[in-house]
């Protein structure tokens, strides 16, 4: 409906936004914590639990080269990046959106990431792409995405 309105004939769509940057971080914690190393995240499971259609995962190639790494350890650690980014784009239904990095290694930082989540769900909630969205941050950031549902756009 043109007045932002929920259409209610609208197909029940259940899109996934998921801020990778949060979700590794938060992940491998918990798992370091009871098994002693960080894990892989199954990012089919992760769709599936939340019964999502779509998932669109949000993240930042590391392509700054670290001081005291070499070429070939640097070109084999942004291959790796690529080959999970790779991973999780032919799940069916995916979708892998980059943004950047800046700063130092002590002060890495990424940039574009939130602002692309955000802007990707608003988009989806306004075309009615979806009847239902499910947000996996951590970030506070995202509290007027997350409002929506309250404008009417989607629940």
């Amino acid at each position: 409906m043109r007045d932002g309105s929920y259409n209610q004939s609208m197909p029940l769509a259940r899109y996934l936004f998921v801020d990778g940057r949060y979700l590794r971080a938060d992940y491998s914690r918990t798992i370091r914590e009871w098994f002693g190393n960080d894990g892989e995240i199954d990012f089919v499971q992760v769709k599936n639990h939340f019964g999502a259609d779509k998932m669109f995962y949000y993240d930042c190639l590391d392509d700054q080269q670290h001081p005291g790494e070499s070429a070939s350890d640097f070109a084999s650690r942004v291959a790796k990046q690529e080959e999970e980014f790779n991973k999780i784009q032919r799940i069916s239904g995916s979708h892998i959106r980059l943004g950047s990095i800046t700063g130092t290694k002590r002060n890495k930082r990424q940039k574009k990431v939130d602002i692309l989540l955000a802007v990707d769900m608003m988009k989806h909630a306004v075309r009615q792409n979806m009847s239902t969205a499910i947000l996996l941050a951590g970030d506070r950031d995202f509290q007027p995405v997350v409002d929506l549902p309250a404008d009417g756009l989607t629940r």
